[in-house]
């Protein structure tokens, strides 16, 4: 019995993995057929993350991630485009951000060359970035400015990396001025992973670089219990003072997050 169980339940998994591929080339061709009739660069970006968000949420439906949202009249109400500042754990927090509406995420050049990811990544349109050479950053602090400018909610982990699920990492400070030079708030976001009973399951959702990308996603799909829950804690008011805001960031997050 528990053979014939596993099997289905190993079936089922795989069934699941399938369609998300098949949606994903499906995206994929989309957006090259797309790409010849939207010329404009700005309308094809907002049609990219528009499709983004509405894959994203099938996604997680398809992987049983419930998505818990906590004080979110604040974020869907808020009335201008923003900066949006998060911990940074998974993989699964671009994709669960990524469903709640249209918006740009920052990553970095390692998740650009990771197999299944990359190819994700990609196709919503993330800015990668390189954050050892100083001269590119200075150019990529510009270039999300400049998406900023143009009226895009724009995603930063400013942790640089995922945690070990269990603390959060410093914030460095770069991509901070590009809110600054936009003249933009930033909107402050915790993400908590959970199981039904409120315990931490974070370090299960964190992908190590050792291990498969395909091997972690499907051990994520098969489990059974658990949520996201998505913290909005508000925005914070423009400043020009960079070190201030980055502070600030971090000690609200931090608290929220080693609260729960």
């Amino acid at each position: 019995m528990k053979i014939l169980n596993h099997a289905f339940r190993s079936f089922f998994v795989n069934l699941r993995l399938f369609i998300i591929v098949f949606w994903l080339l499906i995206l994929i061709f989309i957006l090259k057929i797309f790409s010849f009739f939207i010329t404009n660069d700005i309308r094809f970006r907002k049609f990219r993350i528009f499709l983004q968000m509405v894959f994203c949420r099938l996604m997680l439906f398809l992987a049983g991630i419930k998505v818990v949202l906590k004080n979110k009249e604040g974020f869907f109400n808020k009335q201008k485009n923003c900066l949006i500042v998060s911990n940074h754990q998974s993989y699964w927090d671009v994709i669960t951000l990524a469903s709640l509406a249209p918006m740009v995420f920052i990553s970095n050049t390692e998740v650009e060359q990771t197999k299944g990811l990359g190819l994700i990544s990609r196709s919503g349109g993330a800015i990668f970035i390189n954050r050892i050479d100083k001269k590119q950053v200075i150019k990529d602090i510009k270039a999300v400015s400049e998406l900023l400018k143009q009226g895009f909610d724009v995603v930063l982990f400013p942790e640089g990396t995922t945690s070990d699920g269990k603390n959060m990492l410093p914030f460095k400070a770069p991509f901070f001025k590009s809110a600054i030079d936009a003249e933009k708030n930033i909107f402050l976001v915790c993400i908590i992973y959970k199981n039904t009973n409120g315990d931490n399951i974070g370090e299960k959702m964190v992908y190590h670089s050792n291990e498969s990308f395909l091997k972690h996603f499907k051990k994520i799909i098969s489990m059974e219990d658990k949520r996201v829950e998505i913290n909005f804690l508000g925005e914070l008011p423009y400043s020009s003072d960079r070190k201030n805001l980055v502070n600030k960031s971090y000690l609200m997050i931090k608290n929220t997050f080693e609260k729960k």
